[in-house]
């Protein structure tokens, strides 16, 4: 690895490595992100992982039902971060109303 060279080694669910993130690209410093082919399969992961809490909170208003838990709260979040996470990884995951209903009414009803 040359001295230009920077490797952040990250979770793509952490808050605290997408701060490193941004204040290396304020920095004007170059970070490697999957691209191409390693960032499409990695696309077809989470969608795959989005159609299944899809199919799990399928006609309920929250994912213990009418009741609102920790899940909900935590997924709310995350849902809410997830442009900020399209936006760093330049991916988009599509949170479309039409592909994704349940999830979407889930997510309003916690915001």
């Amino acid at each position: 690895m040359s001295e230009s060279e920077v490797k952040l080694f990250r979770t793509w669910s952490s808050p605290l490595a997408l701060r490193v993130v941004w204040a290396l690209k304020l920095k004007s410093v170059e970070v490697f992100i999957k691209h191409g082919e390693e960032q499409e399969e990695a696309l077809v992961l989470v969608l795959n992982h989005l159609k299944f809490v899809e199919e799990h909170i399928k006609g309920k208003r929250f994912f213990r039902g009418d009741e609102i838990g920790f899940i909900d709260l935590v997924f709310g979040y995350l849902a809410n971060i997830l442009s900020i996470l399209e936006e760093v990884a330049e991916v988009k995951i599509i949170l479309d109303p039409q592909t994704f209903p349940s999830i979407i009414q889930s997510i309003n009803n916690v915001v």
